[in-house]
């Protein structure tokens, strides 16, 4: 029997729809957020200085990461960025920092942490008594390890760590380091109603899609105050990555 005209053209449609969709890749989940830290950092079409600059970051703006990372020809660590309406690029280490890259959505999982011991610690800005005070850990309160130590002058170990979005040094003389034996994931649950997900900590941000009262996304440890005094939390929905209001969620 002779397939119709009309059949044949559905046939290649749907043949042409199915190559269409094979040629698209599926979109990654965001591994966590990567902050600039340089003045001006250039984020590039592939991991390394030769490759084309796309666009550029300034100190303080963050992106997401995608959890994959490449070292170039002289053994420099670049991170593979997602920035909403410019696309994928990558950036250099030297000139940034990734925190949220070990927790995931559902995932439960450990990593290193420092826990302060000896009374409260100060997290200072570099592994040094002269370093800028960037906030404190108060006893018992526990950070996430970055995987960096540093000796001072004194002989005194300095751990690198993230304490809810504060990213800097704790002397050991006050903390100490345990490894991959507690769970630091956060979650930030939808409590009074649905929430939109903003693109920036604000009634203005753009709307990027909605936290359902009860479920929960992951806390990526920053948080924001707008101009009503109103507290704002940088989440992971599923992959969508951007700000809830506390008005109508809870950190957990």
């Amino acid at each position: 029997m002779k397939k119709s005209g009309s059949m044949k053209r559905i046939a290649l449609l749907a043949l042409i729809l199915a190559l269409l969709m094979a040629a698209i890749p599926a979109t990654a989940l965001a591994a966590g957020v990567l902050e600039a830290t340089g003045a001006r950092v250039n984020v590039r079409s592939g991991p390394g200085e030769n490759y084309t600059d796309l666009y550029t970051l300034i100190r303080g703006e963050t992106v997401e990461y995608t959890g994959e990372s490449a070292y170039d020809s002289r053994g420099v660590k670049w991170y593979k960025v997602q920035y909403y309406s410019y696309g994928p690029g990558w950036v250099s280490s030297r000139y940034s920092r990734v925190y949220g890259e070990t927790t995931s959505a559902g995932s439960g999982t450990t990593t290193s942490y420092v826990q302060a011991s000896g009374g409260d610690v100060n997290i200072r800005k570099t592994p040094s008594l002269l370093g800028m005070d960037l906030g404190t850990m108060r006893e018992g309160q526990t950070a996430v390890y970055l995987n960096q130590s540093s000796t001072d002058d004194r002989g005194v170990v300095w751990y690198y760590v993230n304490f809810n979005g504060t990213v800097g040094w704790v002397s050991s003389r006050y903390a100490k380091l345990y490894a991959g034996s507690i769970s630091l994931t956060r979650y930030v649950t939808a409590t009074n109603g649905d929430v939109n997900i903003r693109k920036t900590p604000s009634l203005l941000g753009a709307d990027l899609g909605t936290l359902k009262e009860g479920n929960s996304a992951v806390y990526l440890g920053q948080s924001s105050t707008d101009d009503r005094g109103v507290v704002w939390y940088y989440v992971n929905y599923n992959g969508t990555v951007g700000w809830v209001s506390s008005r109508y969620s809870r950190l957990n």
